[in-house]
């Protein structure tokens, strides 16, 4: 036993020795490496992506179903954005958290004679349910992709009045 025991540490040792003394090679590079600057605000700034066009509305509005949003459904702050919009806009599922949404600001919404967009439903039928409640009540109703809006919004639900991203 003992000289099993001894013969395991030898073994153990002359490996650890073997791997001591090895070179260092580089087997995968997943990439570019960055200067700590950019972490810091010193290097790259941050480019937004173009903004969208009337064009890139009417293609997305051509969404097929089901509509599944890219963007997290969480609350932010208000901030102020640079792209410019043909119409107010409010973006929304056909969630619950999306219609409590709607109904505490429906209001604000429907005074700034906002377009909503849907960016999350799961089949035409579930949309299409949402979208007559809506209409009903006065709003106009669009479908679209959220990648659309990945360099404008954070979030959804959201309001965008006259450059305001809020909720």
């Amino acid at each position: 036993m003992q000289k099993l025991f001894f013969l395991c540490n030898c073994i153990f040792l002359m490996l650890v020795s073997c791997f001591a003394s090895a070179e260092t090679f580089v087997v995968f590079d997943s990439g570019k490496a960055r200067d700590i600057e950019v972490y810091y605000g010193k290097g790259e700034q941050y480019v937004p992506k173009k903004p969208f066009t009337n064009d890139d509305v009417k293609k997305a509005l051509d969404a097929q179903f089901p509509l599944v949003s890219h963007l997290p459904m969480e609350s932010f702050n208000s901030y102020k954005i640079e792209t410019k919009l043909p119409y107010n806009i409010a973006v929304v599922g056909t969630d619950e958290t999306s219609q409590n949404w709607l109904q505490r600001n429906f209001k604000k919404i429907k005074d700034s004679r906002a377009v909503v967009l849907v960016i999350d439903a799961k089949t035409l039928s579930e949309f299409t349910a949402f979208e007559n409640v809506l209409r009903r009540a006065g709003l106009s109703v669009g479908k679209v992709e959220s990648k659309m809006f990945d360099s404008v919004l954070n979030a959804y639900p959201a309001l965008i009045i006259n450059g305001e991203v809020s909720q």
